[in-house]
């Protein structure tokens, strides 16, 4: 029960019901194994060893103070209830049921390798070292605090649960079965790669990094704040199902089978490319930016917000089934098989080429923009409403089987191909010029302006109504098909080959001049004028 001086040695067997209850001072020896019952209750001060084996029901439950040494293997059920302080190491192994529920300050050093059920409940701060291997049913369920350092690999089972401060570092992998439940706070960061089963449920603050690789069964549930960085790959079946705040970065690429289900907030990234069978099913906000390339069978089935960026190329087999709100921007060139089956609504941009396949089923509000080129086969089959702008020019087989609504304008060149079969309402504009085998087959209503030429081979099929306008320029084989109603004006040039085979009714005006070859083979009733020569 008294003080144990410096040069004090045990190095024989302590069995049941040995106590220790006086402070031991500098260079206190214990190099006999301790067996069960065998109780320190007094504090423990600089360079105190125990190099010998502990075995079940050995108490520590005073405080550790610098320099106590712990080289022997922890067997089941020794207990450290005491503070541990700078400079206490444990290089020994560690069995089932070693617990420690003191805090755990500065300099504190793990180096040996952790087994199935040692816990670690108490505060864990500044410095403290785990650089051994940890297996299964290793439990921390303390907070850890600022340099926190975790070297070693986590197996599966081990379990965090308290929250993770400033600096905590995780630079082993992290094997099937490691669940970090607690809250990460700023500056976290997790170096080594994760495998299968690792799980994420508590919030992760700003500054918390994951430069690894995510394999499959990667689970983060829990929401994401400003400034958390995922910079390794993403492999399948890694899932994402918290809301990401501002500030989120993936930087690296993300292939088959990653899914966010979660809402995604202002400021989040992603930089890499995204492969095969990633899922977006939460709602995107503003600022969020996909400046990777997305590859086949990526999915966007939420909503976009305002301000959300797609920069890279599109490929074969990418949907959005969401709808798109103001605001939304895609740059980047859109290849084979893009669909967008949602709502487009206003300010909604495409500046980015359109190649073969891009379907657009859903409705275009007011002020969505295509300012890229369309190539052989894209497709528009929702409707368009007022102040939907096409400025890029439109290739062979580019279709819009819609109804274009009030504002629709077209100040791109069409060229072979382009099929408008839906009709046509008041307000849409052609100011492009339109080449061979444009075909419009939709009623056109009061207001369609057409003001660039028309060349060999544009057809209107449909009925045109009151207000249609055609102010440039028809040359040679441009039909007219359907029947013209009141108030149709044609004041540019008709050149050779140009057929009006349907009926003309009153108010239909012709003040441009004929070329040999017109044709009008049609009816004309009361009130069709021809002022030009």
């Amino acid at each position: 029960t008294g003080a144990l001086c410096t040069g004090v040695y045990f190095t024989g067997a302590l069995s049941t019901g040995v106590y220790f209850t006086g402070a031991l001072s500098t260079g206190v020896y214990f190099t006999g194994a301790l067996f069960t019952g065998v109780y320190f209750t007094g504090a423990l001060c600089t360079g105190v060893y125990f190099t010998g084996a502990l075995s079940t029901g050995v108490y520590f439950t005073g405080a550790l103070s610098t320099g106590v040494y712990f080289t022997g293997a922890l067997s089941t059920g020794v207990y450290f209830t005491g503070a541990l302080s700078t400079g206490v190491y444990f290089t020994g192994a560690l069995s089932t049921g070693v617990c420690f529920t003191g805090a755990l300050s500065t300099g504190v050093y793990f180096t040996g390798a952790l087994s199935t059920g040692v816990y670690f409940t108490g505060a864990l701060s500044t410095g403290v070292y785990f650089t051994g291997a940890l297996c299964t049913g290793v439990y921390f369920t303390g907070a850890l605090s600022t340099g926190g350092y975790f070297t070693g690999a986590l197996s599966t089972g081990v379990y965090f649960t308290g929250a993770l401060s400033t600096g905590v570092y995780f630079t082993g992998a992290l094997c099937t079965g490691v669940c970090f439940t607690g809250a990460l706070s700023t500056g976290v960061y997790f170096t080594g790669a994760l495998s299968t089963g690792v799980y994420f449920t508590g919030a992760l603050c700003t500054g918390v990094y994951f430069t690894g690789a995510l394999s499959t069964g990667v689970y983060f549930t829990g929401a994401l704040s400003t400034g958390v960085y995922f910079t390794g790959a993403l492999s399948t079946g890694v899932y994402f199902t918290g809301a990401l705040s501002t500030g989120v970065c993936f930087t690296g690429a993300l292939c088959t089978g990653v899914y966010f289900t979660g809402a995604l907030s202002t400021g989040v990234y992603f930089t890499g490319a995204l492969c095969t069978g990633v899922y977006f099913t939460g709602a995107l906000s503003t600022g969020v930016y996909f400046t990777g390339a997305l590859s086949t069978g990526v999915y966007f089935t939420g909503a976009l917000s305002t301000g959300v960026y797609f920069t890279g190329a599109l490929s074969t087999g990418v949907c959005f089934t969401g709808a798109l709100c103001t605001g939304v921007y895609f740059t980047g060139a859109l290849c084979t098989g893009v669909y967008f089956t949602g709502a487009l609504c206003t300010g909604g941009y495409f500046t980015g080429a359109l190649s073969t396949g891009g379907y657009f089923t859903g409705a275009l509000s007011t002020g969505v923009c295509f300012t890229g080129a369309l190539s052989t086969g894209v497709y528009f089959t929702g409707a368009l409403c007022t102040g939907v702008c096409f400025t890029g020019a439109l290739s062979t087989g580019v279709y819009f089987t819609g109804a274009l609504c009030t504002g629709v304008y077209f100040t791109g060149a069409l060229c072979t191909g382009v099929c408008f079969t839906g009709a046509l309402s008041t307000g849409v504009y052609f100011t492009g010029a339109l080449c061979t085998g444009v075909y419009f087959t939709g009623a056109l209503s009061t207001g369609v302006c057409f003001t660039g030429a028309l060349c060999t081979g544009v057809y209107f099929t449909g009925a045109l109504c009151t207000g249609v306008y055609f102010t440039g320029a028809l040359c040679t084989g441009v039909y007219f098909t359907g029947a013209l109603s009141t108030g149709v004006y044609f004041t540019g040039a008709l050149s050779t080959g140009v057929c009006f085979t349907g009926a003309l009714s009153t108010g239909v005006y012709f003040t441009g001049a004929l070329s040999t070859g017109v044709c009008f083979t049609g009816a004309l009733s009361t009130g069709v004028y021809f002022t030009g020569a």
